[in-house]
């Protein structure tokens, strides 16, 4: 049996797997790395309580030259046991630590039911030399579907893999709309919107920070109760002093690149942008779509509206993932085939702001309030509803939309 076991053809779906494997546990374990202070590797081995000798061959294994992580990463790599040992929690780490952490246990830990299941720790490498020699034969992988990962989240281990080619990520997305009847026009609806990214940090040469307007400096939208028709940043919901390059893009856009030693440290930095915008529906159904783009790798998405009471009633909510952003005003089922097939929920948060919390970001519900009195809508006549989305997909298009209730 033992001889079967070592000539037994590894299928293309276990080649891919330990490609996929390799990349997770390197990115993910990079990641965590970069979270502690000291980055030689005998400041390394004192904050993780390891000896030198496993730093040392962990970083060696993890060169940076080596971009694109391959399966001779396995190889040069500890046994999972010893990587065990670098990931061990340590006591007041910051919350971006301690996530990177989990990421790379949640990496290890597919790792190893890997190597179980290909015949143990100990033939582990013959394996992998025999997954190298298959792919220098043939160099095409195959998709890697839920059931190959085992004993890991893909959603998670994607978010790590995108982080990693990014360069960048956010803590969580946040996006608060409210929507209510201009009671100057019949037909017209007004929508404040607040929204941005949370604890976003980013290494040299990742992606920047989108925006649509110059954020040279930070500054309230306008005076207390009101908002400017132009997204702006809200200054006492954005890290302070935020130093920022704004790059003009040729279709008359721009693209504010955050250059600020803040989004490389532990708790990165906090943009929150807030307008006021009006729509005139020209059917008499209203289709109202409410987009969180997912620009820059996040662990979660947190997406509220509040709808005015007499829209409530009318109106029901569905919510969706799209490659391309529907129209504010058009229907999502007409773009069916750009529609990703996974479920998002939608939460009733019910009247008011009472539920208006939420674990992704202590301020969020402050936040919501703030909008409220900015946007000068009492609370109390408004019916809230959420998608709580963790480790959105990255590039994609999160929508929540309203059509005529058939009941």
């Amino acid at each position: 049996m033992s001889g079967a076991l070592q000539t037994r053809t590894l299928s293309e779906a276990d080649v891919t797997r330990l490609t996929f494997l390799a990349r997770a546990v390197v990115q993910t374990l990079r990641a965590y790395l970069r979270t502690i202070p000291v980055q030689t590797v005998r400041g390394l081995a004192v904050a993780l309580k390891v000896d030198q000798s496993l730093v040392q061959r962990t970083l060696a294994a993890m060169a940076e030259d080596n971009a694109e992580p391959t399966l001779e990463a396995l190889l040069k790599l500890p046994p999972v046991a010893s990587l065990r040992k670098l990931i061990t929690p340590i006591r007041n780490a910051a919350p971006p630590s301690r996530q990177a952490r989990e990421d790379a246990a949640a990496a290890l830990t597919a790792l190893e039911s890997a190597a179980t299941e290909l015949g143990g720790p100990r033939r582990f490498k013959l394996r992998v030399r025999q997954a190298l020699e298959q792919q220098r034969r043939d160099r095409s992988t195959g998709p890697i579907s839920r059931a190959e990962i085992s004993g890991a989240d893909p959603a998670r281990l994607m978010h790590a893999a995108s982080a990693s080619i990014a360069g960048s990520e956010s803590r969580a997305k946040v996006r608060v709309n409210i929507v209510w009847p201009d009671p100057t026009h019949p037909t017209r609806f007004n929508n404040a919107l607040a929204g941005g990214a949370i604890g976003t940090t980013h290494r040299p040469g990742g992606m920047p920070m989108y925006g649509f307007t110059d954020l040279g400096t930070l500054n309230d939208a306008a005076e207390p109760g009101r908002l400017t028709t132009t997204l702006t940043p809200l200054a006492r919901w954005s890290t302070p002093q935020l130093a920022t390059t704004t790059r003009h893009t040729p279709d008359g856009g721009s693209v504010v690149v955050v250059n600020d030693h803040r989004a490389s440290g532990h708790d990165g930095v906090n943009l929150i942008l807030a307008n006021l915008t009006q729509f005139h529906p020209d059917t008499p159904s209203l289709f109202l779509s409410l987009v969180s783009p997912i620009l820059t790798p996040s662990r979660r998405l947190v997406a509220d509206v509040y709808l005015e009471r007499s829209l409530a009633a009318r109106l029901t909510p569905k919510a969706g993932v799209f490659i391309n952003t529907p129209a504010v005003l058009a229907d999502p089922a007409d773009t069916w085939r750009t529609q990703i097939p996974q479920r998002i929920p939608v939460e009733a948060l019910g009247p008011g702001f009472t539920r208006a919390q939420t674990d992704a970001w202590e301020e969020h519900d402050a936040l919501t309030t703030d909008l409220a009195t900015r946007a000068g809508v009492n609370p109390a006549n408004l019916v809230g509803y959420r998608i709580d989305v963790a480790y959105p997909l990255w590039g994609m298009a999160y929508c929540v939309w309203f059509d005529v209730a058939t009941h």
